[in-house]
């Protein structure tokens, strides 16, 4: 049997309002924008998924050599850092260019916030 990782948006009072699928891997982090356009995702899959808030996938962002831990956005909406057990944190722009790679820390980083 083939196990299906998936996201469920849902209203306060538990109504689904939409199912995210696309992830090959348990999803462990996800960020909404700021200005409530983009939703991010990340997955021990090693990508960064980005869908649109009606739940159509825009981008898969491969960056990351080793599991995903979390993903955040910038104050306007324009970027998305990806944080990751290879010790780096990725700079996307939300086409999905990676623009960046920080590299320094000696040991996984768990939070991108």
């Amino acid at each position: 049997m083939l196990t299906e990782y998936v996201i469920k948006l849902k209203t306060l009072d538990d109504k689904l309002l939409k199912t995210l699928r696309g992830h090959t891997a348990p999803v462990v982090s996800v960020a909404f924008s700021p200005d409530n356009q983009l939703i991010a995702s990340a997955s021990l899959d090693k990508t960064v998924k980005l869908w649109n808030r009606d739940g159509k996938l825009l981008n898969t962002l491969k960056g990351q050599s080793d599991v995903g831990n979390n993903v955040s956005f910038s104050p306007n909406s324009q970027l998305i850092a990806s944080a990751g057990s290879d010790n780096t944190v990725q700079i996307w722009s939300v086409d999905g260019k990676l623009l960046n790679s920080l590299r320094g820390h000696t040991d996984s980083i768990s939070s991108g916030t």
